[in-house]
C-alpha cells in the first residue's frame, strides 16, 4: 500500500485510522464518516436531500427525481407530491386545493375549472356530464348551468324544455311559460304555440 494525500475516486478518508475506505457501492463519491455519507450518485439512484445523505431509488413524499444532478428536490407549492419541478406538475395538492389536469399537466386550484366539479373524496377536479358546463357531480343531474344547445331544468340540461317551459338562449335555462300557455316561445301571453284548458 502507498501513501496519499487524497483518497482515490469511490474512496473517503477514515479519520481513525488515515485510511481510504471504499464508498457504498450506490455513491459515485462519499465523505465519510460511514460509507453511505454520498456526495452524489451513481446514475440510477438520487441524492435523498442536500450533501452529504444516502442514495435511493425512490424519493420520498414531497420530493421528486431530479435526473439533471441525480437528488431528490422539493417539490414546489402548492404541490404535495409531483413529477418535476415547476406548479403544474403536481399528483397532488397541499390541504383544501383541488388537483386540476389539463393538456397532460396538473396543478392545484381552489376552485376547478369550467366543465369539471370538486370531489372532496380525492381533492381532484372530476369532469362533469357531457351536456354541463358547470356541475356539483358528474351525473346527468348535477348541473348548475349548461353548455350551448342545452337548457337547463331540474339540474338536468336538456335539448327540448318540457311542456309549460321555453329555451331561453341567452341563459341556456328553461323558463316557465305563461300559465295560460302549455307551449311557448317566451313568456308573454302572445307567445302562446298551444293553449292550457280553458283558455283559447
Amino acid at each position: 500500500s502507498s501513501c496519499l494525500n487524497t483518497c482515490p475516486t469511490n474512496t473517503y478518508k477514515y479519520n481513525m485510522n488515515s485510511t481510504c475506505l471504499t464508498c457504498n457501492s450506490e455513491c459515485l463519491s462519499c465523505v465519510g464518516p460511514n460509507n453511505n455519507d454520498c456526495l452524489s450518485c451513481i446514475s440510477s439512484k438520487a441524492l435523498n436531500g442536500t450533501a452529504p445523505n444516502q442514495c435511493v431509488s425512490a424519493c420520498t413524499s414531497g420530493f421528486y427525481f431530479d435526473n439533471s444532478i441525480n437528488s431528490c428536490s422539493a417539490c414546489d407549492s402548492p404541490c404535495k407530491t409531483c413529477s418535476s419541478a415547476g406548479t403544474q406538475n403536481c399528483y397532488s395538492c397541499t390541504s383544501n386545493l383541488y388537483l386540476q389536469s389539463q393538456s397532460g399537466r396538473a396543478g392545484c386550484n381552489s376552485t376547478c375549472n369550467s366543465g369539471f366539479y370538486p370531489d372532496n373524496t380525492t381533492f381532484t377536479c372530476q369532469v362533469c356530464y357531457y351536456t354541463c358546463l358547470n356541475c356539483t357531480t358528474g351525473a346527468k343531474n348535477g348541473c348548475i348551468s349548461c353548455k350551448n344547445g342545452f337548457y337547463l331544468h331540474d339540474s338536468t340540461c336538456v335539448t327540448q324544455c318540457p311542456s309549460g317551459y321555453y329555451g331561453d338562449a341567452s341563459s341556456n335555462v328553461c323558463l316557465p311559460c305563461h300559465s295560460s300557455c302549455k307551449e311557448c316561445v317566451n313568456s308573454d301571453t302572445l307567445s302562446c304555440l298551444s293553449c292550457n284548458s280553458n283558455f283559447y
